[in-house]
């Protein structure tokens, strides 16, 4: 059975592939058999647009399934085109669109028709082998054309839906861009809704501008930039997928169990050893079997008669039925119909007699020996109901998506003044979204076609609930958009405030915000005594990457050399931290962890104080501490500081060695009060 598909990385010709997972497999074709491949020119191109109000219709006009549009959008899958406009999430919620497809196509390579595995390729792992292989992959190009209007109130929404969908049926891209016709839309719904085009395409698109003319020149010359890709194939975009049973040779099992269903039924003496035998027996087989009893063969069908249509004792039914029971259960009974009523009474104790109660052999099952099985009843059941799974699972992913979108960036417009209690209950929301995401994400990664939904989808889809029997649909979209609303901050928003970044000592968590995203995790170090020189600052190295670079050991190394090594806690068993285990970290790594923020450019680390100034938003605050053994800059470490367990502790005696920074007990100094002799140096590091 073919199956055409969406082309995913890193799929080849020949190359196997799991179509119940959507996993690429491995190569099972020699490269003598892959030099065969045979390159038909099919130059074609096909368009057309929908307005899409829903997610199925957007599949429908992709050409893609349900479990597939939901890998896409979890990120479980990549590809260009298709897949980035599934990932974005503007579509989604409150917006018309106009969607075009476009696909040209310039050639198709195939395997050719006699193609060979490698022997033994049946023995290879089932899970990398998977249930099918590339037979053939179509070059060309793909492009989706994105035409939103957003509307300026909520109140217009359905007038301008409707003015859309009178204009625009959905057919041919070239009608969409006929002369005149979007821009008479646009201009009559310029007052309530603003118009957006958007392109995703597989090939890189040159010079074209997100107008309405730019639109049209794209629709019209397409095929253009696909050919300027790959000297005039464009990529890869479709493939035709064959099941794996489909493969011949003499080492497959399909190939072995016709050859001794043959000499077992019809006496064949010569079986044949290769392909062509096989390939004559199939054209020759029906003259075998005429040199078997008389030209008649073997019985291979029966045909079998209700028990109600017997007649009686002298009928060829009662005969049949009473000599079989004689030869099977060894009953010796009148033949009258009275020993027929008996027989029928106490049969149950002739069976009973035979084989220690066993009886004999009655009735069998049989399976299928290959795991992919598309054309049974009972996978075709299992599909239906997991489509219908998965159409209100994608509706729930999306909602999800759009309100954690829509989340983040309505947070980053928000001013510096906004109350903390306004910013923690964002905040709580945020955290709620992502949790019920992370059942999503296991159940789509996880996914199986052949397995029924209950057990696959049912932790996300009672995650969406939140304990409650049932749920809206679009419940999230919603919260977010009535939050909107209710949060008001009467100050000057900050649109397009740009990103700053900082590093966090003392822990390995970034504070707990949208807007606020952890870019690494790592250990603070900074260079040692040893060599020349050196930096006095420190850095959050990466945790899990290596230093790059060629080993000093292999060029000479010297005490001119700078060497880079860990920061260790030095001596607090007298500490003011509330971490109270603080005290038995001397000698351990000090853990960091660099914080991107993505709505505030300005960061300061303010000393001897806890709490930020006006307008400026609180990151984390702590205790100062310095190089007690060599000279560095200030640190603020974190109120509640952890440390690297790596085992022992730090060995190397040159490195950075932290202690907390003291009010001198000196007189003549800092001004006492307000400050205190011997008392640690708080600090807080805030953004604006």
């Amino acid at each position: 059975m073919l199956a055409n598909v969406m082309y995913i990385l890193p799929m080849l010709l020949g190359r196997t592939f799991d179509a119940r997972h959507d996993r690429v497999g491995i190569d099972i074709f020699p490269q003598s058999e892959l030099d065969r491949q045979r390159i038909l020119e099919e130059p074609e191109t096909v368009s057309r647009y929908e307005t899409t109000d829903s997610a199925e219709e957007v599949r429908n006009l992709l050409e893609v399934s349900a479990d597939l549009a939901l890998k896409v959008k979890a990120g479980k899958l990549e590809f260009k085109g298709t897949g980035d406009y599934l990932r974005d999430t503007s579509y989604l919620g409150r917006v018309m669109e106009i969607l075009t497809r476009i696909k040209f196509t310039t050639v198709s390579v195939a395997l050719p028709p006699e193609v060979q595995p490698i022997a033994g390729w049946t023995l290879k792992n089932k899970r990398d082998l998977g249930t099918h292989f590339v037979r053939s992959v179509t070059y060309g190009g793909e492009l989706l054309a994105s035409i939103k209007f957003k509307a300026n109130k909520e109140s217009d929404f359905n007038s301008i839906s409707a003015e859309i969908h009178n204009n625009f049926n959905g057919g041919d891209a070239t009608n969409l861009v006929a002369e005149g016709k979007l821009e008479q839309v646009q201009n009559k719904l310029r007052d309530k809704a603003n118009m957006e085009i958007s392109y995703y395409a597989t090939v890189p698109l040159k010079g074209v501008p997100n107008t309405i003319d730019g639109l049209r020149n794209l629709v019209r010359d397409f095929s253009q930039h696909v050919k300027e890709v790959n000297d005039g194939w464009g990529v890869p975009i479709r493939v035709e997928l064959m099941e794996l049973s489909s493969l011949g040779g003499v080492n497959s099992s399909e190939f072995r169990f016709i050859k001794d269903f043959l000499v077992k039924s019809c006496s064949i003496e010569k079986s044949p050893e290769h392909i062509d035998g096989l390939r004559n027996l199939v054209r020759d087989f029906s003259q075998h079997v005429k040199e078997v009893n008389d030209g008649w063969g073997v019985p291979i069908r029966v045909e079998l008669m209700e028990l109600s249509s017997l007649g009686g004792v002298n009928s060829s039914e009662f005969r049949f039925i009473k000599d079989f029971l004689v030869k099977s259960c060894s009953i010796e009974k009148s033949r009258t119909h009275d020993g027929l009523r008996n027989l029928v009474r106490d049969f149950s104790q002739h069976v009973k007699e035979v084989n220690d109660g066993w009886g004999v052999p009655l009735e069998w099952n049989s399976w299928s020996c290959h795991p992919w099985r598309v054309n049974s009843s009972e996978f075709r059941f299992i599909k239906m109901a997991l489509e219908s799974e998965l159409a209100d699972l994608e509706h729930e992913f999306d909602d999800l998506r759009k309100a954690h979108t829509m989340l983040q960036e309505w947070y980053r417009t928000l001013p510096t003044s906004i109350a903390p209690e306004q910013e923690e209950e964002i905040n709580k929301l945020n955290q709620r979204i992502q949790k019920i995401l992370r059942p999503y994400y296991d159940s789509i990664g996880n996914l199986d076609i052949e397995q029924p939904p209950e057990k696959q989808l049912s932790a996300a889809r009672e995650a969406y609930k939140e304990g409650k029997l049932s749920a809206l649909p679009g419940k999230f979209t919603k919260e977010v958009m009535r939050m909107q609303k209710r949060i008001v901050v009467k100050e000057r928003k900050l649109y397009g405030t740009g990103t700053s970044t900082y590093t966090r000592w003392g822990t390995k968590e970034c504070p707990k915000s949208p807007m606020i995203s952890k870019l690494h995790t790592g250990i603070m170090s900074s260079t040692t005594n040893r060599g020349t020189g050196g930096a006095s600052d420190y850095i959050c190295l990466p945790e899990n990457l290596g230093i790059v670079g060629k080993d000093v050991n292999d060029t000479g190394k010297t005490d001119n050399s700078v060497f880079i090594s860990g920061v260790k806690y030095g001596l607090m068993d007298d500490h003011p931290f509330e971490e109270g285990n603080a005290r038995y970290y001397f000698g351990k790594g000090v853990p960091c962890a660099v914080c991107h923020l993505t709505n505030r450019t300005l960061i300061h680390q303010f000393p001897a104080r806890s709490t930020c100034p006006d307008d400026w938003l609180h990151e984390y605050s702590g205790y100062l501490m310095a190089g007690s053994n060599l000279p560095g800059k200030h640190a603020c470490m974190d109120i509640k500081p952890e440390a690297n367990e790596h085992g022992d502790t730090q060995e190397d005696q040159q490195a950075h060695t932290l202690s907390l920074v003291h009010v001198s007990d000196k007189d003549g100094g800092l001004p006492m009060p307000p400050y205190t002799k011997n008392s640690a140096v708080k600090c807080v590091v805030c953004s604006k």
